[in-house]
């Protein structure tokens, strides 16, 4: 996972998608410090495919969505992600993207972008899929 800082823009080269924060959403971010988790109001996102085929998830300025940015370590399971990563949301998409950091497994990195009006996590849409009939 790596950082870039530009006049305009923070960007997240997750490996395989590329997160675009323009510079002022995220002021701790701007000086170079992660958030761990605090809530940052923003109006939702967008995708595209970059030139050379990986994802782009561009956050747009605003309300109504919350960006989550946050590095875990000391945990092979990702503080549970694949059950508490955000599945979907009856009041929009959602984004929810974790990569590793360390070799050992028990480091990463996540973002998540979710509807402020709130949304299931996997284990939640997964037992309310199991129940509907």
């Amino acid at each position: 996972m790596k950082r870039i800082h530009n006049e305009t823009n923070n960007i997240l080269d997750l490996g395989e998608v590329l997160v675009i924060i323009p510079t002022g959403i995220v002021h701790d971010l701007d000086a170079g410090h992660w958030l761990d988790g605090q809530p940052v109001e923003v109006s939702g996102f967008t995708r595209r495919q970059t030139r050379a085929g990986r994802e782009a998830v561009e956050v747009q300025p605003g309300t109504g969505y919350t960006l989550r940015l946050r590095e875990g370590n000391g945990d092979r399971s990702w503080g549970d992600w694949n059950d508490r990563a955000p599945a979907r949301s009856q009041h929009g998409e959602v984004f929810a993207y974790a990569v590793p950091t360390s070799n050992g497994g028990g480091c990463w990195f996540e973002v998540t972008i979710t509807p402020t009006a709130g949304y299931e996590t996997a284990y939640d849409a997964s037992i309310a899929d199991e129940l509907a009939v």
